[in-house]
């Protein structure tokens, strides 16, 4: 199979090279760091090379590989970073010197790395792909500039897998007839109820249920000529299904909503690959519901008579009795007192409804400035998580009086407000 390598450009990596003020960053007793205004937007700093985040990060990727550390000590800025066109990957900096770029580069070359010199006018650059040939890695020197950001030796860690097919990746049911029992019931699993109109074809679909990064989805395909696609699509309409037209030079591709907005398709032709004809595909996916009825605000900046401490962290409760309760959990950092609440990597989040009470829904407000992966990457116990922008909408499982989570991967999300939704039980 072709390796997918996610190649950056210099243009990409040089403009994320930057540093805090280290001095500034106090430390605690477990050598964490309580991280304030200074520290470069969207990184954590730990001490020390953040291996076990890096292997966590290329585990995602069912890759075991690791990435040689360095043997300088002090402080290291890393985040994950999801660029939309190059996809995820890890950046680690640390104020250190050319000397110490250099050391490096010689130790990849000890554990068998390929490393090609890619250096120009604008300082050393090195780029290197593992003997296994899973991890790509650029390595580089970014000099201090007008605005103040230190020397630095910059790590850019990117995965390299294969490009997968369906029939290499998934297994897929048959059926004779369109899947429509099948689709239900995905959709019932999201308390969703609203039907899909069936469509008609004699011969067989293909179908199952799958997750990807932006969530569980239903697929259906089967092998009919482009007149299909139209034909779904009227009947789309005849339904008032909201239908938009995306399609092209390379064929017909719609997208449609339901008219209660519980449900998303988007259908198209795809061309024949491998030992697939030619056919029609849809994608099916729960659309989450915006919480309506009756809640409770906590505006974290004016929270400060709410708020008290707790072991590892702080808990805010409303005069109804409404629970936000945020821990350390197994990250680096701590929660500490600031305007918003700094919901770092791997920190806890639990949010619960006083006796008497079930929550059916949680709206989290976060800082566009400050909004990284951690909270889309979360896990969820007793729901469902939706991201929208700085949104995240939390669907709450039917009868739950407590909902939780924990932190993902990456830089840090910083939380204006939680609205929380409820009913009576």
């Amino acid at each position: 199979m072709k390796k997918q390598s996610l190649l950056l450009l210099l243009t990409l990596v040089s403009v994320s090279a930057c540093g805090p003020n280290e001095s500034s960053q106090p430390l605690s007793q477990d050598n964490s760091i309580q991280v304030d205004e200074s520290v470069y937007e969207g990184y954590d700093r730990v001490i020390g090379w953040p291996g076990a985040s890096i292997s966590s990060f290329l585990s995602d990727f069912s890759i075991t590989d690791s990435v040689p550390a360095p043997s300088f000590a002090g402080s290291y800025w890393y985040s994950v970073v999801n660029h939309p066109e190059y996809g995820e990957y890890f950046e680690v900096f640390a104020k250190q010197s050319e000397e110490d770029l250099a050391a490096y580069v010689a130790l990849l070359n000890e554990p068998d790395w390929f490393v090609e010199d890619s250096s120009d006018q604008d300082g050393p650059y090195f780029i290197a792909v593992n003997e296994a040939e899973t991890i790509e890695l650029h390595v580089y020197y970014y000099y201090e500039d007008e605005d103040g950001y230190p020397d630095s030796v910059t790590w850019v860690i990117l995965p390299l897998f294969e490009e997968e097919t369906p029939d290499e990746t998934v297994d897929y049911k048959t059926s004779t007839v369109w899947p429509g029992s099948d689709l239900a019931s995905f959709y019932e699993s999201f308390e969703i109820s609203d039907s899909v109109p069936a469509h008609s074809y004699t011969g067989n679909y293909w179908y199952g249920e799958f997750e990807d990064e932006d969530g569980p989805y239903f697929e259906i395909y089967n092998e009919q000529p482009q007149t299909a696609v139209t034909t779904y699509k009227d009947l789309l309409v005849a339904a008032n299904w909201d239908v938009e037209d995306f399609s092209d030079e390379v064929g017909p591709y719609f997208a449609a909503v339901n008219p209660s907005e519980t449900i998303l398709v988007e259908f198209y032709n795809f061309e024949a690959f491998d030992d697939f004809n030619a056919g029609v595909a849809w994608y099916f996916y729960p659309l989450e519901a915006t919480p309506t009825g009756e809640s409770v605000l906590i505006a974290f900046a004016e929270s400060a008579s709410i708020r008290a401490a707790v072991t590892e962290g702080f808990e805010w409760t409303t005069s109804t009795g409404f629970k936000v309760t945020h821990t350390k959990g197994m990250s680096d950092n701590a929660p500490a007192v600031y305007p918003e609440l700094r919901l770092y990597q791997l920190n806890e989040l639990s949010f619960k409804a006083p006796t008497g009470y079930v929550i059916t829904g949680i709206v989290l407000t976060a800082d566009a400035a400050k909004n990284g992966p951690v909270l889309g990457e979360a896990t969820i116990t007793g729901g469902n998580i939706h991201v929208d922008g700085v949104t995240y909408t939390i669907t709450a499982n039917a009868g739950v009086s407590e909902v939780k989570l924990t932190a993902g991967e990456g830089g840090q999300t910083r939380l204006l407000s939680v609205e929380i939704f409820f009913a009576a039980k």
